[in-house]
């Protein structure tokens, strides 16, 4: 906020200096040093752009809206360079914490796809008495590491729903919520705290749900088309009734534990980071047409874009 109201008394200043007045800055005496001036002016016009990615603070001066359209795909950019590093890293964590992990039974040896939740992997020792350190450190670390850093990616992509804006933060709590749920399983491991642990599993997946209907159903048209809202809905629903019918039939004895939950939630997790890819290009997409628009277009449109 503080940029947002130092920075047109800023402007004023060097637009009154460059036409040979010298108008009092702020409301102080005219013996206001020009340096300083600059310096205030510099300082507010490089934080409004950070400030104006904070949910709320959505109101910018006319003559800043350029400078704040220019600089914020830049800040998109980065983040979506992360999100994709990471996603495409965690596979590679995951895969040496398999190779790392000593087996959950005596007569089984090594991590059983079908039969071993992924969780085993983040376990300080195994059921069987096995020290588990190493598949343990690197999981956990993974885990926790990939899930923080899609935090700012669910904030900017939430920016891009239509409709009001409770809408965009009851989107951006959903996705935020089963990121940080996720990183309470990665620091409570299933051999230490069960309770606590299954407690983070259950709330993350309940929470994305929704998150994820909502980022499909209500983007930007130009993000999102319609015959991709369609095929996502329907495979969503499609999937929700399947797990919900098989847990019943389990809970009945009619199928078994082992492999039905244990392949359900691999099913889940390759569902997740399938749809997150195919998010991260689609907003990569929308940012490079987006950028490709004349100056004196886009860069009101990204503006008004935030605007409740």
């Amino acid at each position: 906020m503080f940029a947002a109201f130092i920075a047109p008394a800023a402007y004023k200043t060097l637009a009154g200096r460059a036409k040979g007045k010298s108008p009092a800055p702020f409301g102080v005496a005219a013996g206001w040093k020009p340096a300083i001036t600059i310096q205030v002016a510099t300082v507010s016009l490089s934080l409004s752009p950070l400030l104006s990615c904070i949910p709320g603070v959505t109101y910018l001066p006319p003559y800043m809206r350029p400078l704040v359209a220019k600089q914020r795909p830049d800040l998109h950019r980065t983040v979506v360079l992360v999100v994709l590093a990471t996603t495409l890293a965690f596979p590679l964590a995951l895969s040496a914490a398999i190779a790392c992990y000593p087996g959950r039974i005596e007569s089984a040896h090594g991590y059983r796809f079908w039969n071993d939740f992924l969780s085993a992997l983040g376990e300080t020792r195994t059921p069987a008495g096995h020290d588990n350190f190493r598949a343990c450190l690197i999981f956990n670390i993974a885990l926790a590491m990939a899930m923080l850093a899609v935090i700012p990616y669910w904030h900017i992509r939430s920016d891009c729903l239509r409709g009001p804006k409770v809408l965009r933060w009851l989107t951006f709590l959903c996705c935020t919520g089963f990121s940080l749920g996720i990183v309470g399983v990665a620091t409570t491991p299933y051999n230490l705290h069960p309770h606590l642990h299954n407690g983070c599993v259950y709330t993350a997946f309940a929470v994305i749900v929704p998150g994820i209907l909502l980022l499909v159903l209500g983007s930007d048209p130009l993000l999102v088309g319609r015959p991709y809202r369609v095929v996502w809905a329907v495979f969503a629903t499609a999937l929700l009734v399947t797990e919900w019918l098989l847990g019943r039939l389990v809970s009945y004895h009619v199928l078994p534990y082992d492999p039905v939950q244990p392949t359900l939630q691999k099913i889940n997790a390759a569902v997740f980071f399938a749809w997150l890819l195919a998010d991260v290009w689609l907003f990569n997409a929308y940012l490079n047409r987006r950028e490709a628009e004349p100056p004196h277009r886009s860069a009101v449109f990204r503006l008004q874009q935030r605007e409740p």
